[in-house]
């Protein structure tokens, strides 16, 4: 069980968001923002329903540990990230990335919408965070960390500011998310890209 766990951390990565994206949707299904109420909880709902979809994806086709023993695959792979994005079954976390991108600026709007600064500023994160780690090709470096763990990096960030805009809302609905989160980038901090999917591990 522990060896499947390792070497399918972005499962139980993606298992651990789904219940905050849950979380999340349903603060703004039951309408708990009661400034700018109906606009700011269809976004919240809308960026739930994305986030859900977005780690659907890896959850069907992601791995993230094992197999490939150095970032030799990354340098050779020249697919666009355009296409990466399409291209779910091969490249899942780079999918779910331009998906999270999205949602996280309807998070960010939903935030300035029901006057709410610390989901504005979760969504704004998560949003440059996903573009990190879709865009930033994964054999540079980026302040001397892989892109992933820069990445990872500011989902946490992002995390925290989620949790405290839960406190800010008085909601336990967000602030519950805010902790799986946190969690769900803590291991996501220990992948690498290239151990992505079993089509990214075989080519390498």
């Amino acid at each position: 069980m522990l060896s499947w766990l390792h070497a399918n951390r972005l499962k139980v990565i993606s298992a651990l968001c789904i219940v905050g994206d849950m979380l999340m949707g349903l603060a703004g299904a039951v309408g708990l923002y009661h400034a700018g109420k109906n606009f700011a909880d269809l976004l919240l709902t809308i960026a739930g329903g994305l986030g859900l979809f977005g780690h659907a994806i890896v959850i069907i086709w992601g791995k993230g540990g094992g197999g490939a023993t150095s970032g030799t695959s990354a340098k050779k792979d020249r697919t666009s990230a355009l296409v990466k994005s399409l291209l779910m079954w091969r490249y899942p976390l780079d999918s779910s990335f331009a998906v999270f991108a999205v949602g996280g600026l309807c998070f960010a709007v939903s935030g300035a919408a029901s006057k709410n600064p610390l989901l504005a500023a979760f969504g704004i994160i998560c949003s440059i965070s996903s573009l990190i780690g879709w865009l930033w090709p994964q054999d540079k470096r980026l302040f001397g960390f892989r892109s992933l763990q820069v990445c990872a990096t500011l989902y946490m960030t992002s995390g925290v500011s989620n949790l405290a805009s839960g406190l800010w809302a008085h909601s336990s609905f967000i602030v519950l998310a805010g902790c799986c989160y946190i969690l769900a980038n803590i291991i996501l901090y220990t992948v690498r890209k290239e151990h992505q999917s079993e089509y990214t591990i075989e080519s390498g």
